[in-house]
């Protein structure tokens, strides 16, 4: 094989001097490894390879396809092509209904709606009996995908609590996925709650804001600006100050 590039191409030439069967198979392999050493080095596009085999056999022509997708006897129409499976539009409720050891399902439910605390609150509350009949192995997978996903949702006194029952399961498995499921639950309520609430008063504050604004507009002095809005009299300076820059 002799392998020449530039401009991210590549002229690989195999030279043969007999027909080989297997020749579609041959430089399939050698075009994956040139790619491979390209993702190695981490190169973002992946060259051209243009193939050429030399033949300088004299008793027999040369009689092997030069296409190399005949390599493979099925899904050859699909080899450079990948499916998409979008778990927002899968169907999965048929397969928890069957509550057998079977993780996916489990997790492509409760992804499809991980952005809304409230019906993903809901969901892992019906998936509890699914839980419940996951093996050893299935368990510590659906804990590694709960800290990855769930975890993060939670302040720092949330999160020592999730560790204190997710290693509970670890350590009891299965008999311990109810205690696991209804306080994943509780702290993911309490987190909702709570960001709800830090909303509100951030909302609130931006029309105190607004209002001491307009009060600053109509010549009110800081310190009645203080008075009516509540602010700090160091606040509503800070926003004089900013208004008249």
């Amino acid at each position: 094989m002799i392998v020449t590039s530039w401009n991210l191409k590549y002229i690989l030439i195999e030279n043969q001097s007999t027909v080989k069967k297997e020749m579609q198979q041959k430089i399939l392999k050698y075009m994956i490894r040139l790619w491979a050493e390209e993702i190695r080095k981490g190169v973002q596009i992946l060259p051209a390879i243009i193939p050429i085999v030399v033949y300088n056999g004299i008793g027999e022509r040369w009689s092997i396809s030069t296409d190399l997708m005949e390599a493979f006897d099925i899904f050859k129409d699909d080899v450079f092509r990948y499916k998409v499976v979008d778990i927002i539009e899968l169907e999965v409720k048929e397969f928890l209904e069957r509550e057998k050891d079977i993780l996916l399902p489990i997790v492509f439910y409760l992804e499809q709606v991980r952005e809304d605390r409230s019906e993903l609150i809901r969901r892992l509350l019906e998936v509890e009996k699914n839980l419940k009949k996951l093996s050893k192995k299935n368990v510590d997978r659906f804990l590694e995908w709960s800290y990855r996903i769930i975890r993060p949702r939670f302040s720092e006194e949330q999160k020592s609590e999730y560790d204190r029952v997710a290693k509970r399961v670890k350590q009891e498995g299965v008999n311990a996925m109810g205690e696991f499921v209804s306080n994943v639950a509780r702290l993911l309520d309490e987190a909702k709650t709570k960001d709800f609430l830090a909303g509100k008063l951030e909302g609130k504050l931006e029309a105190t804001i607004e209002f001491a604004k307009r009060l600053i507009k109509k010549g009110f002095s800081d310190e009645e600006i203080a008075e009516l809005t509540k602010l700090q009299i160091e606040k509503v300076k800070e926003l004089r100050n900013s208004m008249v820059n």
